[in-house]
């Protein structure tokens, strides 16, 4: 897939990519400088996307079994998106009580999330 950051959330409950992606696009639409350029975009029932910077790929939410599979390719624009996103999600796991774990493919191949967050995050 070539993607640089990658992660597993999961909660107590099942999860809905939808609703997942659009608390997403709320505490990114809350920043200041960036907040105005974010979208939600559905590709089907059980994964949506949301646009941060009209100048990368989208973040993409995928449903399966009750988690979301979070993907996001930061390498086109850089170290710093890399480091912005690593920002909204830890936003988005802290405030829905999330749990967030590397596997496989979906994992932060800068390590920057693992070196802000010991994995797996435990449920808050």
């Amino acid at each position: 897939m070539g993607f640089v950051l990658g992660l597993v959330l999961s909660a107590h409950k099942a999860l809905n990519a939808k609703d997942i992606a659009q608390r997403f696009l709320t505490i990114a639409r809350s920043e200041e400088t960036l907040g105005k350029f974010a979208v939600l975009q559905k590709f089907n029932d059980s994964r949506y996307y949301v646009s941060v910077l009209p100048i990368t790929e989208a973040v993409r939410f995928e449903q399966k079994k009750g988690k979301i599979y979070l993907s996001a390719r930061t390498s086109t624009a850089g170290p710093g998106y890399h480091d912005y996103l690593t920002g909204l999600l830890d936003d988005l796991i802290s405030l829905e009580r999330l749990a967030a774990t590397e596997t496989g493919e979906y994992r932060d191949e800068a390590d920057y999330w693992a070196d802000a967050i010991s994995l797996p995050c435990r449920l808050r």
